[in-house]
């Protein structure tokens, strides 16, 4: 059976970006309109050290819950297996994870030398 990843991009490359509309538990799209800061990171799957942490953008209308990061040639230069999450701070300081319950599964292929 194939591994399910939620997101695959080759080695040294920057596009695609990544996006996502983040919910909360339940489901609920998180409105982001008090957000201050949106942060992805994403670690080896083995549970490692983080391979990146990056500034994300939130993508109007903020009610949407919509974010994305767009990759550097670094972020992606490791191929392999990844767990990935976007760290939201809101403002007065709360912060909360997404997906909550779970990572986002990437996939870095390695390139053609």
């Amino acid at each position: 059976m194939a591994k399910h990843y939620d997101f695959r991009i080759k080695q040294g490359d920057t596009l695609p970006v990544i996006e996502s509309i983040l919910t909360d538990a339940q489901g609920v799209v998180v409105d982001l309109t008090a957000a201050s800061a949106v942060t992805f990171r994403m670690r080896t799957k083995d549970g490692g050290t983080l391979a990146l942490v990056g500034t994300a953008t939130i993508l109007a209308p903020a009610t949407a819950g919509r974010v994305r990061y767009a990759w550097n040639a670094a972020d992606t230069a490791i191929a392999g297996e990844y767990e990935a999450d976007w760290k939201v701070t809101f403002t007065g300081g709360a912060t909360a994870t997404f997906p909550s319950g779970s990572y986002l599964r990437v996939l870095l292929l390695p390139k053609i030398v």
